[in-house]
């Protein structure tokens, strides 16, 4: 079960379904046109019902922990199938997925939710320099504008317009104050004036953005960009399946970004009784354990492989230049198990802000405040 959905997220499926059928799995699909959390609901209401997946899509967190602590996911052995994970994973990744003498889930890549596809034609026609910060960027937007180019390119879909924000915010952050803040750790209110700060920036690039952005599916958003509509925008770096090695796409970090921060994209497999099922789970974590296999998956889908020492021979310019930002900056692996909901709720004052021009920043700020509190409570 899984939202992979857009055309450019087909080819690296493609790879998973191939390689699952040729191990004899029995490889049926339910796709589902949803954030993640709604992808959660899904998964409960089939549970509920006697019929979960074998397999589905999943972000680490405290969610998944609970569920194989219930029994209602299962735990992977750390001897892996055929051979430990230690072998071959990241210790990094390991050492943060890894729980109660197992892993909760099967990690399928690291994918940057700081990152920005810039179309540098559009640049260099107007003799403008990638924005070193956000106030440079907002002095650029009049320019590109008057240019007949959208700014910044943007959907206000739940997941993209938090991230978005999270490229502002984040760039008056450090690499050790955005684990903390994921976290919740200390006083929240002292990230009030900079989230204050970050809204305000928001609405001001609200108006120099597309006026199209109800819900635009992640790749329109990008594809603007790509074919000159627009400057910037800012997905998930598995868009770098998508933008190839288009001759105009640069990828990197948003304006004044310092660091990276990534999420380990997975697959967890609830408990399921029927023997053939079982079977089949086994054979599915053999697949996933085949640096083959998942080599060429992150070179369909994009995202930075889990393995030790990946090669990213035959990757594309902007998957190439991902692996790089992951190696050279600092970075945070958001795996904290209290992420999952705190940046829900985040995400979800984002939204409103996003829709209803008649909040203010402050509000926004405050609203995430409160939010938070209640969370940690």
């Amino acid at each position: 079960m899984h939202s992979w959905l857009g055309q450019s997220e087909q080819p690296g499926l493609e790879v998973l379904r191939e390689a699952m059928i040729k191990r004899g799995v029995d490889w049926s699909e339910d796709r589902t046109q949803s954030s993640v959390f709604g992808l959660f609901q899904k998964y409960a209401a089939r549970a509920a019902a006697g019929n979960p997946p074998t397999a589905m899509y999943w972000l680490p967190g405290k969610e998944i922990r609970r569920l194989v602590d219930q029994g209602a996911m299962k735990s992977l052995p750390l001897g892996g199938p055929g051979r430990s994970f230690a072998e071959w994973m990241q210790p990094e990744v390991l050492d943060a997925l890894r729980w109660k003498g197992g892993l909760p889930v099967m990690p399928l890549g690291i994918y940057l939710h700081s990152y920005a596809v810039y179309n540098a034609e559009v640049f260099k026609r107007l003799n403008l320099r990638f924005p070193r910060d956000w106030d440079e960027f907002l002095e650029q937007m009049p320019r590109i504008q008057a240019a007949g180019v959208t700014p910044v390119s943007v959907s206000d879909e739940y997941w993209q317009i938090g991230f978005v924000f999270l490229a502002i915010f984040n760039s008056r952050l450090t690499a050790e104050e955005y684990a903390a803040f994921i976290a919740g750790e200390g006083d929240l209110s002292r990230w009030v004036e900079r989230q204050t700060w970050a809204f305000d920036m928001m609405r001001k690039m609200q108006a120099y953005s597309n006026r199209n952005s109800r819900n635009l599916p992640w790749e329109d958003v990008v594809n603007a960009v790509l074919q000159g509509q627009a400057a910037v925008s800012f997905p998930i770096n598995f868009a770098s399946a998508l933008v190839g090695n288009h001759p105009q796409a640069v990828c990197d970090l948003p304006p004044g970004n310092r660091f990276a921060h990534g999420i380990v994209h997975s697959l967890a497999f609830p408990a399921v009784k029927a023997p053939a099922e079982q079977v089949g789970q086994a054979m599915a974590l053999e697949v996933l354990s085949d640096s083959r296999v998942m080599d060429e998956f992150i070179l369909r889908k994009g995202g930075i492989s889990v393995w030790k020492d990946a090669s990213t021979q035959g990757q594309s310019r902007c998957a190439r230049r991902s692996a790089e930002i992951w190696k050279e900056r600092p970075h945070v692996l958001s795996v904290h198990p209290e992420w999952p909901n705190r940046a829900n709720a985040l995400i979800g004052v984002v939204q409103s802000f996003w829709r209803d021009p008649g909040m203010t920043p402050a509000a926004a700020a405050n609203k995430v405040l409160a939010v938070h509190k209640l969370l940690k409570e």
